[in-house]
């Protein structure tokens, strides 16, 4: 993790058609950073929310990474397979430093981890070794999180568990929406491999830290089921999950004792209000009696016993 070229490492940047890659692409370019190459996985993202049978949901937002490669004349590569030799041969011939990951859905194979002269770099919206996995946001929105962070880690074959090179931490929010979320994470992100490359340009030796298994955690893809809880959730988690992870498309369900209400979004919460009832409801807006404080959404009861 030395290096005494004084050069600016050139940069194969591994994304997706997702705002999260196209940030740290943008803000690589922005920074003066030589991306060689943008490798993006070629089959069309999902343009519904969920699947009734419950499959893996995914968003689709604006500001891709092929997007911004187009408006910054990187290169893009498109790949179906990674085992596809076309591709691996195109992007060896690039020639970059380092190869780096941001919200590849795919597993990187051994070629591509041999791809770059120095290494294989990824950036992972949690503080790992917590909340490992495809969506970590998701599932800080659903613990009710105070905080997020962002790490840059070396690649290696088990997923998320590399050394880590960088970190940050930064809070999240009551009431925050995940694209903005999203945003500043790529941003912070981004700002951290610009950091990185700045001191390997000056001979400084990157550090790496081992991650501790015993803290470590993996979620997967959510599904529809991961949209529903109880009220032993606090208010202010459901209001946080909730609002975070409203731009998803998805309902809520709420089950209360013998009723399961269907919420559409958060309106507020209180954190010392207290009910007599389960829940109340009043034309379309409801009142909830989590196991602390209130909530107020928008729903209706599905289901009451």
């Amino acid at each position: 993790m030395n290096t005494t070229d004084n050069s600016a490492p050139k940069i194969l940047m591994l994304g997706s058609d997702s705002a999260f890659s196209g940030t740290v692409l943008r803000c690589l370019l922005q920074a003066g950073t030589e991306v060689c190459g943008f490798v993006s996985h070629e089959a069309p993202p999902p343009t519904r929310a969920f699947e009734s049978l419950g499959e893996e949901i995914s968003v689709v937002v604006t500001g891709t990474g092929p997007a911004i490669a187009s408006e910054g004349n990187v290169p893009l590569v498109r790949v179906g397979s990674m085992h596809d030799e076309k591709v691996l041969s195109r992007v060896a011939s690039l020639e970059a430093d380092i190869l780096l990951v941001a919200c590849f859905p795919m597993i990187l194979n051994g070629p591509w981890l041999r791809i770059p002269k120095q290494m294989c770099v990824n950036v992972h919206p949690s503080v790992l070794p917590s909340y490992r996995g495809p969506t970590p946001l998701f599932w800080q929105f659903r613990e009710g999180e105070p905080e997020t962070g962002v790490t840059l880690h070396i690649i290696e074959e088990d997923l998320d568990a590399g050394d880590i090179v960088a970190q940050g931490v930064m809070p999240l929010p009551v009431g925050a929406r995940f694209s903005e979320v999203n945003a500043r994470l790529a941003e912070r992100g981004a700002a951290l491999m610009v950091d990185m490359l700045r001191r390997m340009r000056a001979g400084i030796t990157v550090p790496r830290t081992r991650q501790d298994e015993v803290l470590a955690s993996y979620q997967p893809f959510p599904k529809e089921k991961d949209f529903r809880f109880d009220t032993h959730f606090t208010a202010e988690r459901a209001y946080r999950f909730m609002r975070g992870t409203a731009e998803w498309g998805v309902p809520f369900e709420v089950d209360v004792g013998d009723a399961v209400l269907v919420l559409e979004h958060a309106l507020e919460y209180h954190d010392d209000a207290r009910m007599a009832a389960a829940f109340e409801i009043d034309g379309d807006r409801v009142r909830i009696r989590f196991s602390e404080g209130v909530l107020e959404a928008v729903g209706r009861c599905i289901d009451e016993g």
